[in-house]
């Protein structure tokens, strides 16, 4: 069998092909060769190189030979490259990268991309524009392919702008001016700076304060990208005004002894470098204290604040007299029946320009003998020594009510349930500040509906009528007992549960209280089967004073009522020897009794062989109190003892005898 090697190429997919025909050299049999196969016959990138295969001819007769063959596979097709144009921007560093994946677009191999290479990929600000790049594309056979692409550089970046505020200074026509180097505090840009602008740069008197301006620093690249900064511009005057004064001038208090002064009054053409002034005086009201010379200093301040002063003589004249005006008035006695008025009182605005020096009063203290109408004269003395008066009325009142001093009183009710108070038993010193006139109470009389603590009103009058309550409390109390009746020697009988009551109603036989009796109690109302006889129990009264009253009542407890039975008959059987015992607990089936049961009997309770059959018997319960019942009960007296039989022959000791009851 004849072969050959055999070399292959990859297609433009990365596939290759073989056929055995392709590998056979002249293979041959001594009859026929049937068919050639090779054991692989595609190939892929994963094949590329040196690849060991077997190649197998069979004959008519199944024979078959098997040699090996070497195919390599080789790979001459070079990579499509594909690029895109692409736009970078440079960074704040003035920088700008780009990798050779952002310029490819989607070239392709048959059997795979190994690299791409970029001939160019940093970019600076001397590179702002297009920019011509090649990308170079490697497959893993080695073949490669190039193609261009452009690659724009961009500043987007704007300028870092960095301004300082400042403080301006007006000259003396109120101007001042800047320039941009003066706000600038050290702007940058990643690439280059071209121009600085100002928003304003001169400034007037209208600008003055501080941080009053607020102005704009531009800064501009190379590439028109622009950034602004604020900064704060204080614009000041330091100069100070010039100040041209009226001096040595006279003014006159008026009628309500003032005079004021004016700024109009003493500038006399003061003026500054930004125009306005606020003029001002250290003092510009007067009055009778600032009569005669006073020094006054006269201020001028610009907008700025810039101040000027000087003094000024200001010479302060009176020439009017007081006016007295007086009112009538109404005092009131106080506690201890006086009153007084003072001259302050009377006056009822008197005036004068330069003020009042002294107010006097003819009369100024009042007793309870000058209730009623008072003349008096009011006199009012000026700083000149000048003297007005002017008549008034003082009316003099007692409004001061009377001082009642009241005391609590206890009473006591008498036999008919009656007490009574007097007011001078109530009364404990009132006093008034003139004289009383009257003393009253709101009750004196009390009865058994005022037990207890009663608030009353001790009302006291004066002369002028004026009128004081004080409360007090009248305690009433009521320490009579009850007078108690009743019925003794009472008989009250056992129910058929055991139990027995009594009640207040049945022992009370007419009790009276001066007062009335409120309750009646008894220590003991409940009684059962030990309370059997004689029970002496305690009837108390208690009226609503809480006074009470006890004695002693005999109640006797009866039981008559009998027993119940409940019985059941019997049936007994006789023993061995012919007899049978009854007892009451066989016959009794649950009797009762409301105190207790103490006898159960039977009238018969030996039975023997002459009682077989049924009995009458008669069966007896009695209770505690002698109470006793009888019912007449069946027994049934029964023999079921089988005989014994003695000397049985011997021919009859197999037999088998029969039970008792087959007998």
């Amino acid at each position: 069998m004849l072969t050959q090697n055999r070399t292959i190429y990859l297609n433009s997919v990365g596939t290759a092909s073989l056929t055995a025909a392709q590998v056979n050299n002249g293979t041959s049999d001594n009859c026929t060769v049937q068919s050639l196969s090779i054991s692989k016959t595609s190939y892929t990138a994963a094949d590329l190189g040196i690849n060991n295969i077997t190649f197998t001819a069979t004959d008519n007769s199944s024979n078959s030979q098997t040699v090996n063959v070497i195919v390599t596979v080789l790979d001459t097709v070079r990579p499509l490259v594909i690029t895109q144009n692409i736009t970078i921007y440079l960074n704040t560093s003035g920088t700008a990268s780009v990798t050779a994946a952002q310029v490819n677009n989607g070239s392709s191999d048959n059997v795979g991309i190994t690299s791409l290479l970029l001939s160019r990929t940093a970019f600076s600000c001397t590179d702002l524009g297009a920019n011509i790049v090649t990308l170079t594309v490697s497959d893993i056979s080695n073949n490669s392919t190039s193609a261009t692409a452009i690659i724009t550089v961009l500043d987007t970046v704007r300028p870092i702008v960095v301004a300082r505020n400042l403080t301006l200074y007006l000259n003396a026509i109120g101007q001042v001016s800047i320039t941009p180097s003066q706000i600038n505090n050290g702007s940058t840009d990643n690439c280059s700076i071209a121009t600085y602008t100002l928003s304003k740069s001169a400034f007037t008197c209208s600008d003055r304060g501080i941080n009053s301006n607020i102005i704009t620093l531009s800064v501009t690249d190379g590439s028109g990208n622009t950034s602004t900064a604020l900064a704060s511009i204080s614009v000041l005057d330091t100069i100070k005004p010039n100040i041209v004064v009226n001096n040595n001038l006279n003014i006159y208090l008026n009628a309500s002894g003032v005079a004021t002064l004016t700024t109009a009054q003493v500038n006399n053409g003061s003026n500054d470098n930004c125009g306005a002034l606020t003029l001002a005086l250290s003092k510009t009201s007067f009055n009778s204290t600032n009569l005669g010379l006073n020094i006054v200093s006269f201020t001028a301040t610009d907008a700025s604040g810039n101040n000027q002063s000087v003094n000024v003589n200001v010479n302060v004249l009176d020439s009017m007299m007081p006016i007295a005006i007086a009112q009538n008035k109404t005092i009131y006695l106080d506690a201890s029946g006086s009153a007084s008025v003072t001259a302050a009182q009377v006056n009822n605005g008197s005036t004068d320009n330069v003020g009042i020096t002294t107010l006097t009063l003819s009369k100024t203290t009042f007793g309870c003998s000058n209730i009623g109408n008072n003349a008096v004269v009011l006199t009012v003395r000026d700083i000149s020594n000048n003297i007005a008066t002017a008549n008034a009325i003082i009316t003099v009142l007692d409004t001061i009510r009377p001082t009642v001093i009241a005391q609590n009183l206890t009473v006591y009710l008498n036999g008919l349930g009656l007490a009574s108070v007097t007011t001078a038993e109530v009364n404990n010193g009132s006093v008034d500040n003139c004289n009383i006139a009257n003393i009253s109470i709101s009750k004196s009389s009390f009865n058994c509906t005022d037990r207890g603590i009663n608030s009353n009103t001790l009302t006291v009058t004066d002369a002028s009528g004026n009128i004081s309550n004080a409360s007090y409390t009248v305690t009433v109390l009521d320490t009579f007992k009850p007078n108690v009746i009743v019925n003794n020697n009472l008989n009250v009988y056992l129910n058929a549960s055991g139990t027995a009551t009594i009640t207040t109603a049945q022992v009370n036989n007419g009790s009276t209280d001066n007062c009335g009796i409120t309750t009646f109690t008894l220590s003991k109302t409940s009684f059962n089967g030990t309370n059997l006889g004689l029970n002496i129990v305690s009837y108390i009264a208690t009226d609503a004073s809480g006074n009470s009253q006890s004695v002693n009542v005999n109640v006797i407890v009866n039981d008559t009522m009998a027993p119940i039975i409940i019985a059941r008959n019997k049936t007994l059987y006789l023993d061995a020897s012919g007899s049978a015992i009854l007892t009451a607990s066989d016959i009794d089936n649950g009797s009762t009794d409301n105190v207790g049961i103490t006898t159960r009997t039977i009238n018969k309770t030996l039975f023997n062989c002459n009682d077989a059959g049924l009995n009458l018997v008669e069966f007896t319960v009695g209770d505690v109190s002698g109470n006793i019942s009888s019912i007449i009960v069946s027994v049934t007296v029964l023999d079921t003892i089988l005989p014994i039989i003695t000397n049985v022959p011997v021919s009859y000791t197999h037999l088998t005898l029969p039970t008792n009851r087959e007998v």
